[in-house]
């Protein structure tokens, strides 16, 4: 089930608590009722999916502790920073923003429509202008481009 589709809380609920019961118990063999947990998350998220992911982690797995951080501050941690500008490049679009005192500045992110799909077409369009050949990694074929 694709979560992004997920309209209905109670189905967004249901959904989150069968991917986050695997996670735990499956995958990381943990009782999440004994662990803090830190959610990095995207300032783009809808706040209801956001919500509804701390109150299955609280409700349904009693979860003692969330501290809930921005994904563009999270950038500057390891750097031990509590400013900097943040250049986040997406395969749609870019998008610049400012982090202050470990802040995320909204009103002064700038948007581009330039991301990883404008560099994959404009290698796509340098080798179509070359006739270039592709060797794939086994050696074997060869495919004109």
């Amino acid at each position: 089930m694709d979560i992004d589709s997920i309209t209905n809380t109670n189905d967004l609920r249901n959904a989150l608590q069968n991917f986050l019961q695997s996670i735990f118990f499956r995958h990381l063999g943990t009782n999440p009722n004994e662990k803090s947990i830190v959610l990095v998350e995207s300032i783009f998220w809808p706040i209801k999916f956001r919500d509804t992911l701390i109150d299955v982690l609280f409700r349904h797995f009693q979860t003692p502790n969330i501290l809930v951080l921005p994904h563009h501050v999270m950038a500057l941690c390891p750097l031990g920073l509590k400013m900097g500008l943040i250049l986040d490049v997406g395969y749609r679009e870019s998008v610049a923003i400012p982090v202050y005192e470990n802040v995320t500045v909204l009103d002064c992110a700038q948007y581009a429509p330039y991301g990883g799909k404008l560099i994959h077409q404009r290698i796509l369009n340098e080798l179509q202008g070359r006739e270039a050949t592709i060797q794939f990694s086994t050696g074997a074929s060869q495919t004109r481009i």
